[in-house]
């Protein structure tokens, strides 16, 4: 069994190029918000919803044969450790918009697509009413 490692291209100008096969931390994010969703293609939250954190969509590679799912992961992700290992396990790529079945608009073919984590606040009743 392997770890998770970013693929975010070693050497690009990439605010996340620096983690490039480094290990990707498991973590749970707490908050006592209700409903908790991950927005695609959005670095902001609609009127109403807090924003958790921002950062870029990932998944593994389109022509793999494994894992589908998307991942937002922090804009401001860090690795396990500084942990450098190369091991090719579960592999994090950035989700890239293609034209087709996707539309070109608000899309753009080839570019990285960003995510938003928003949360509902949870009601306030009066409870003495």
């Amino acid at each position: 069994m392997h770890g998770a490692e970013y693929q975010t291209g070693a050497g690009s100008d990439h605010p996340l190029a620096s983690l490039h096969d480094q290990e990707v931390p498991c973590v749970v994010c707490y908050t006592p918000n209700t409903n908790v969703v991950m927005v695609p293609a959005k670095t902001t939250c609609q009127h109403g919803l807090a924003l958790e954190y921002s950062g870029y969509l990932m998944s593994s590679y389109h022509q793999h044969s494994s894992r589908t799912n998307y991942v937002c992961i922090d804009g401001e992700a860090e690795a396990l450790d500084d942990s450098h290992g190369n091991q090719d396990g579960a592999l994090f790529y950035f989700v890239e918009g293609q034209c087709g079945s996707l539309p070109c608009g608000p899309y753009i073919d080839g570019y990285e697509l960003t995510c938003a984590v928003c949360s509902l606040p949870p009601t306030r009743t009066n409870s003495g009413l």
